[in-house]
């Protein structure tokens, strides 16, 4: 399969108006998508937009204020192609109509955007702006699209990078200037799958998922000692340090230090 060319002839198909054709295209895998429909947030039972970057609207009824009633049957909406290359709609609700660019519709029922509540834009990856398709769209910061995306890398992907002395892939995002590092991978795509997660998390004010390193522990206070091969465990105040001991398995670790924090509660309480 010729991917490259597949993807070219498919540039044009997020504006095929025939809601009854079913489309489908390869990723930048060569993996084969299918399209799939979700609701726009904010205009559930009144549009959706699909993976592809077509929307539609739903059949609905509406209750007119003389009590007659309109049944209103969905259709395609039509896409315009804007000047800078973007694509837009216009979709209404409740008498009010706003005008929306295409991709952006999509990062919101696919990516969980939310627009103008966070520093973070919709970019297209590839860098064709009527490409909407959802594999084709991240969410970075304005930094971002403005420098690194446009910068040689040793990654197609925003915020990954190869570590050469590691020989491991990297993912780290930038969050209000600071810089979190989200783990080590062996694959390209594994990284840059942590790195859209964070973007999506961050944007809902959610928890940033982090890979645990090989042999690092979930426990607090547990360790693993590479040279010795096991387990070790402490307790640290701002007033000391304890060393508990050194286990051959992690969960011995986690039960030891667990029992001395136990002790030392009864201590102080006695």
């Amino acid at each position: 399969m010729n991917t490259d060319a597949n993807l070219q002839n498919f540039q044009h198909a997020h504006l095929e108006f025939d809601l009854n054709k079913v489309l489908f295209a390869p990723d930048h895998d060569g993996v084969i998508q299918y399209e799939e429909w979700r609701d726009i947030p904010d205009y559930e039972g009144y549009y959706q937009v699909s993976s592809f970057g077509r929307v539609k609207s739903l059949d609905r009824v509406i209750n007119a204020k003389n009590g007659i009633t309109f049944n209103i049957k969905g259709e395609a909406k039509k896409l315009y192609l804007r000047p800078d290359g973007y694509t837009s709609c216009s979709i209404s609700k409740e008498g009010k109509n706003k005008r929306y660019n295409t991709h952006k519709l999509v990062a919101m029922a696919f990516l969980g955007h939310i627009p103008n509540k966070s520093n973070l834009i919709v970019n297209h990856k590839n860098f064709i702006k009527y490409d909407n398709r959802v594999g084709n769209l991240e969410l970075i910061t304005q930094r971002e699209n403005t420098n690194l995306k446009h910068l040689k890398s040793s990654s197609i992907y925003t915020g990954v990078s190869w570590h050469k002395n590691h020989k491991k892939w990297e993912s780290i995002i930038c969050i209000n200037g600071k810089n979190k590092y989200l783990g080590s991978f062996d694959s390209e795509k594994e990284a840059n799958k942590y790195y859209e997660n964070a973007l999506i998390a961050h944007n809902k004010g959610e928890e940033i998922l982090v890979k645990r390193a090989e042999f690092s522990s979930k426990h607090k206070g547990v360790f693993f000692k590479k040279r010795e091969k096991k387990w070790e465990c402490c307790i640290r105040t701002k007033e000391k340090y304890i060393h508990i001991g050194i286990f051959n398995t992690e969960e011995e670790a986690y039960l030891a230090r667990k029992e001395k924090l136990e002790s030392l509660s009864r201590e102080i309480s006695e």
